[in-house]
């Protein structure tokens, strides 16, 4: 069994010095609520779809006496093994820290592919510093998935918004590099924004020639969207494109109502904070809004995935292990 450890000392990943495998790396972060129990599952779920390496990461809060500190640790390793036990390729680590900026590091050091967490918990803070999703999402440079359901079958609608940019494209193909599209019917939701027919007509211009405006528009955007994902390699034909005439989150919210997907995969901004205090961050509402489980990815990340299809040092299998500072 090929997996990962981290050196307790030195906090680095141990790299095997002979073997060379391209395999995919789980990164599952709970905090042992209910909430994320539903993740561990699903992960668990995916590490064996997949054959990938899973490491079960839980942070005990530093903003405490050492005495619960320990107790909390050993909690937590008994915990982890026992949600674990029906992985293959398992790893476990127990650390001690801020939350937020462990679980970026660890995803660095121990180059997860996938980071997963729990459902949204309101915090106070959140609309300025954004989620516990949105701020992995930033430190990690990681794709993050957040499960919101209980995983019982494995993804079979999927739905992917698109904004028709280059990122899109990227995120599409990563999507299906992690092995998400995998046997799913796979819808595209795309918001075109509003049609000013006010101005239209005001310039003269008649219903029947605003109605085939719209028509071409919706023509054009869609087939550019196929165009697209074909020239990633991917086979657009399994593909269906839901348009609408209005803002991003509303299209993705429409389309979440006609498709039922078990999985919606979202690209994050480059500068999430700044449109989250704007009150424009489409990620950042979908996080609150939508109850199925969701695949956000920045464009840092979709660099990160592409690493899957070339080989990396396997790592050394050394057994569980719990680290702490």
């Amino acid at each position: 069994m090929m997996s990962t450890l981290f050196n307790p000392a030195a906090d680095e990943v141990v790299h095997s010095a002979s073997a060379f495998k391209s395999i995919l790396r789980i990164l599952c972060a709970t905090d042992l609520s209910p909430r994320s129990e539903r993740a561990v599952q699903r992960a668990v779920t995916l590490a064996r779809q997949l054959d990938a390496l899973l490491l079960l990461l839980h942070v005990v809060d530093e903003r405490q006496s050492p005495d619960i500190i320990g107790y909390r640790v050993d909690r937590a390793r008994s915990t982890l093994e026992m949600q674990g036990k029906e992985a293959v390729n398992l790893d476990i680590s127990v650390r001690v820290g801020d939350p937020y900026k462990t679980i970026g590091q660890v995803s660095k050091q121990w180059d997860a592919d996938l980071v997963i967490l729990g459902s949204y918990r309101k915090r106070s803070g959140d609309q300025f510093f954004g989620t516990t999703a949105e701020r992995v999402v930033r430190m990690a440079d990681r794709a993050v998935l957040i499960v919101n359901r209980n995983p019982i079958t494995p993804y079979r609608d999927v739905l992917l918004a698109s904004d028709m940019s280059d990122t899109f494209v990227s995120i599409a193909r990563m999507t299906e590099d992690l092995g998400l599209l995998a046997g799913a019917r796979v819808s595209i939701v795309h918001g075109l924004g509003q049609v000013d027919r006010v101005m239209l007509y005001s310039a003269g211009v008649s219903e029947p020639h605003v109605a085939t405006y719209v028509q071409s528009l919706r023509e054009s955007s869609r087939h550019e969207i196929l165009a697209q994902i074909d020239a990633t390699g991917m086979d657009s034909s399994r593909f269906m494109v839901i348009q609408q005439h209005t803002t991003p989150f509303l299209a993705i919210e429409r389309g979440v109502t006609a498709t039922k997907p078990q999985l919606l995969v979202i690209g994050a901004s480059r500068h999430p904070a700044l449109k989250r205090l704007l009150g424009r961050s489409t990620a950042n509402e979908v996080l609150r809004r939508v109850a199925c489980d969701v695949l956000v990815a920045s464009p840092a990340a979709v660099q990160q995935i592409r690493r899957i299809r070339a080989p990396r040092p396997a790592v050394v299998d050394l057994g569980s292990t719990t680290v702490t500072p």
